[in-house]
């Protein structure tokens, strides 16, 4: 009964005419239309029970229906992920391609009418990795459709690898080299990454989800290197990824050094200094020599040759003065790697080197007043020979072995073997002023003999003694009847005077100097104060203070007030008398001046001035010319006296 039904369906509809089709139960339709997709290329089967096709394949799509014609059949091709579409949504679905069944075959069987059509469509995704669905849809002359779809997951790539090295590229590292490693695949196989250095395996701890797998080595050993990295996806496909060469040195240069060797030469000295590294870097060797002698310190590293490959030369005359050198050598290999050698020797071809320590290296043939105590350091490459030292002490050319409870010395030995002593020498062995000396003689356990002092070191003047000073013909409250009065000076001092000062009411005047003799040239005028300073080498200062000193021609009043008080030429007479104890006073003055000395100035300073000397010109008798001088003088008043009454007398009887 069905059949005849369908059959005179499709009769009505072979005639043309018009008619309403009516529905199919869905069953009967079912069995009666058949939709049917076969890949032609079998996929790999994942532990899952997934399918992966690993690359381009066709499927043949079927399509039979018995008796019912089929008025269209379609079809696309979809992917359900999309990665070539910027922009889209996460879902959404990406149209690759699509296409309709355009024919049908007829074929008549004893049941009935069989149409059939078939179709090859290539599956190919929208990336190298996709899930694409393949969806056909038969619409039946009735007006009903038929939807079937398949899916198929694609994998045409081979996994992403990549290493990268974490800081800065170098062809030669200094050091461990870490490098991140990345393995990324829709469909990775964990399991079969591997990575080796230099063909050995290595393992590593791989994190990571999804697509991505991380991982870290670390490579710290020397030498040249090659990292290797193997990767494989579920499909199969497999990559493989070989870093480039790269170095790994971590050992510094070293030094190998010939001919120059610690401790104490007394020959020729030469030698050479080579830097050895695999990866050797000659632009980046420096050097520095230095000579250490008892005058200067000089840097010589400009002498010393270089050759190309960094082997550093010293040829004998750089050591031809005796003296300490250091040598200081850095080394820089091509990976940065640094070294550094220092090396100290002693040239000592003459014995050993003084050097005098803190402030008595600045008191050679210097003037002193005061004293510090005076350190003395000798350096020795050898130990001192029993017997030794021996300081001798002169003063003014008198000299005398000082003893051991003298001064003090203290010795040691420094790391290297190399002996220092250091004298030290007290400041109270100089009491008294003179010229001082201290020669040290030393001899070591090799023979080398010492001497300190023969030419230069310690030797100083001891100056405590203050500078004399006294103004001949000056004197406290001195009136001197001219309008210029010259004074000289005696300015004297055991060893010698440096400066010498003169101020008039505090106002500094230049003084005249003829030799080694001072004179101060007073004009007329009034002076409450003469000052009088002198300092020597040694900073010792004296001062000499003279008040009311007055300079100017008296007048008539005056002279006859020093006639009646019998004065005369009292100050002219002390000047003279100044002049003749000139020579005297330059005689006690000359070379050291004793305290006698001083005495004897001051009991002159008493003679010129002081004293009975005012009474002595009281004692002196008046000239017959001074006698007449004073009666004209009187006589001149009387009569002016005498005019004087009469002009006042007239004056009165006029009135």
């Amino acid at each position: 009964m069905r059949k005849m039904l369908i059959l005179g369906l499709v009769a009505v509809l072979s005639m043309g005419r018009p008619m309403i089709p009516f529905p199919i139960e869905e069953g009967a339709l079912n069995r009666m239309v058949d939709l049917r997709m076969r890949p032609e290329t079998e996929a790999v089967q994942l532990a899952d029970g997934r399918k992966l096709y690993t690359e381009k394949f066709h499927v043949k799509l079927e399509v039979k229906s018995e008796q019912i014609p089929i008025r269209r059949i379609s079809w696309s091709l979809q992917s359900l992920t999309g990665r070539q579409k910027e922009g889209q949504e996460s879902g959404e679905k990406l149209e690759i391609k699509k296409g309709e069944l355009a024919r049908f075959d007829r074929e008549e069987s004893e049941e009935g009418s069989v149409y059939r059509g078939d179709s090859e469509i290539e599956i190919e995704g929208a990336g190298e990795e996709d899930r694409v669905r393949l969806a056909a849809e038969i619409e039946l002359i009735t007006g009903q459709k038929i939807l079937k779809n398949e899916e198929y997951e694609l994998d045409f790539r081979e996994p992403e690898l990549a290493v990268s090295l974490r800081g800065e590229k170098k062809a030669i590292y200094a050091g461990p080299v870490e490098f991140h490693l990345l393995a990324r695949d829709a469909n990775l196989d964990r399991e079969h990454l591997e990575v080796t250095l230099d063909k050995n395996p290595l393992s590593v701890e791989w994190k990571g989800e999804g697509e991505e797998s991380r991982g870290r080595i670390r490579v710290s050993g020397d030498g040249r290197h090659r990292l290797e990295l193997t990767g494989r996806d579920l499909a199969g496909h497999e990559s493989r990824l070989v870093s480039e060469t790269f170095i790994i040195d971590q050992t510094k240069p070293t030094f190998q050094m010939e001919g120059l060797s610690e401790g104490s030469h007394r020959g020729k000295v030469s030698g050479r200094i080579r830097v050895e590294d695999a990866h050797p870097d000659p632009r980046a060797t420096r050097l520095r020599l230095v000579r250490q002698t008892r005058e200067e310190r000089s840097d010589l590293s400009r002498e010393v040759q270089q050759t190309s490959e960094g082997e550093l030369l010293f040829p004998e005359h750089i050591f031809s003065e005796d003296g300490r050198y250091t040598i200081e050598v850095s080394a820089r290999d091509a990976a940065g790697n640094r070294s550094h050698l220092s090396r100290s020797f002693l040239v000592n071809r003459r014995g050993s080197a003084f050097q005098l320590e803190g402030d008595a290296r600045e008191l050679f043939d210097q003037t002193l007043r005061h004293l510090p105590d005076f350190l003395l350091r000798e350096d020795n490459l050898d130990a001192m020979e029993t017997g030794f030292p021996r300081l001798l002490l002169r003063q003014d050319g008198i000299s005398r072995l000082l003893r051991p409870g003298d001064y003090r010395l203290d010795s040691d030995q420094d790391e290297n073997g190399f002996w220092r002593h250091v004298y030290r020498i007290p400041r109270n062995l100089f009491e008294t002023d003179g010229l001082y000396e201290i020669e040290v003689m030393t001899r070591d356990v090799s023979g080398n003999q010492g001497r300190f002092g023969e030419k230069e070191g310690l030797r100083f003047r001891l100056d405590r003694t203050k500078p004399v000073i006294y103004a001949l013909s000056l004197e406290d409250g001195l009136r001197v009847d001219s309008d210029q009065y010259t004074v000289e000076l005696v300015i004297r001092d055991n060893q010698e005077v440096s400066k010498v000062r003169c101020f008039l009411d505090k106002n500094e005047v230049p003084l005249r100097i003829e030799g080694n003799r001072y004179f101060l040239d007073l004009a007329r005028g009034s002076y409450e104060e003469i000052r009088l300073e002198a300092e020597d080498a040694a900073g010792n200062q004296s001062e000499r203070v003279y008040r009311g000193i007055h300079v100017g021609k008296k007048n008539i009043l005056e002279r006859l007030t020093d006639l009646t008080r019998g004065k005369g030429k009292e100050g002219e007479e002390k000047g003279q008398r100044a002049d003749d104890l000139t020579g005297k006073e330059e005689a006690n003055t000359d070379g050291l001046m004793s305290a006698a000395g001083q005495s004897d100035l001051k009991k002159e300073d008493a003679f010129l001035g002081r004293g009975s000397q005012g009474k002595a010109g009281l004692k002196k008798t008046l000239p017959t010319g001074q006698y007449l001088i004073l009666g004209g003088a009187f006589g001149a008043l009387l009569a002016g006296g005498l005019i004087w009454g009469v002009l006042i007398r007239r004056a009165r009887d006029k009135k």
